[in-house]
């Protein structure tokens, strides 16, 4: 799939948020663990008469340096963590299921039983794809039975699979185009789906 200018926008948007965010946790926690290594260092050497010890004291009585750094701290891994979120929220999700897959060259092939035990096979098979005018692909494909070759085209627009006409190769005059065009399945398939077609075809 093509991205464009356009899709890559909220992405770049997304990324620069999580940068600023990290930089921002980044700072806080900086602030935080230099703030604690002051305090220690000054307790340790400060003298009574030193300025730094004074403002250390005024900190621990007025200002509740411990109370602070824990804060920063704490403030730092909570930005950290929403951080985490948000790349974790950025996730790209899968698509939905294809319960209509249509490439070239795929095939499958199926068993019957009738009531009465009697067995048969049939294969299909995409044959090719075609370019329509209005930019979407008709796909061909091919049921194989023991009676004649059946031909059907479809298509899949956003959330349907649609059934544009059907011809038997081995006779010219068996064939038909749906009118209007048929909604063969819904794509993906979801519990409570259901339609209804009315047409000729």
């Amino acid at each position: 799939m093509a991205i464009g200018p356009a899709s890559r926008a909220p992405v770049a948007t997304a990324e620069i948020r999580l940068v600023k965010r990290l930089s921002l946790a980044v700072r806080v926690f900086l602030d935080g663990y230099l703030l604690n290594v002051w305090a220690r260092r000054v307790y340790k050497n400060a003298a009574p008469g030193n300025s730094d010890f004074g403002e250390l004291l005024s900190l621990i009585k007025y200002g509740g340096l411990k109370t602070m750094i824990r804060f920063r701290i704490f403030a730092a891994l909570l930005l950290m963590s929403l951080a985490l979120l948000a790349v974790l929220a950025q996730k790209p999700q899968e698509p939905p299921p294809d319960y209509f897959p249509l490439h070239v060259g795929d095939w499958w092939k199926y068993r019957s039983t009738t009531a009465d035990g009697k067995q048969s096979d049939f294969t299909i098979k995409v044959l090719s794809d075609e370019k329509q005018s209005d930019g979407t692909n008709q796909y061909l494909v091919e049921t194989l039975t023991t009676f004649q070759p059946i031909h059907d085209w479809y298509s899949k627009p956003t959330g349907w699979v649609l059934m544009h006409r059907i011809a038997y190769p081995k006779n010219e005059a068996l064939k038909a185009d749906y009118q209007p065009v048929k909604q063969y399945l819904k794509n993906p398939l979801s519990v409570g789906s259901s339609w209804q077609w009315k047409g000729r075809g």
